[in-house]
């Protein structure tokens, strides 16, 4: 949706359909602090019981595998720092 008016509040030219049912939903919120959040993982998804306002950490829950994945994981950091402390445990 674009935003085409100068005397809002909205301080940006476009406006995604999800922000809008958000705040219907929600009310006024900062979109610097909560996000929007699809449930379903659908983006075409538009319903109000399929939206939630998140924090950018509480959404990062939310994701899928990368496909570059290999181990079937997540947390590849963790699983890096394991294969380093037993590495330095096989050389003591």
């Amino acid at each position: 949706m674009t935003n085409t008016k100068d005397d809002d509040q909205y301080n940006t030219s476009v406006i995604f359909l999800h922000q809008v049912i958000g705040e219907i939903k929600y009310g006024a919120y900062d979109r610097n602090i909560v996000f929007t959040d699809h449930l379903s993982r659908n983006t075409d998804d538009y319903r109000k019981c399929n939206l939630k306002l998140k924090t950018n950490e509480e959404n990062s829950h939310n994701r899928s595998l990368s496909k570059a994945n290999t181990s079937g994981k997540t947390g590849g950091l963790h699983i890096l720092q394991s294969i380093i402390k037993q590495y330095i445990l096989e050389i003591s």
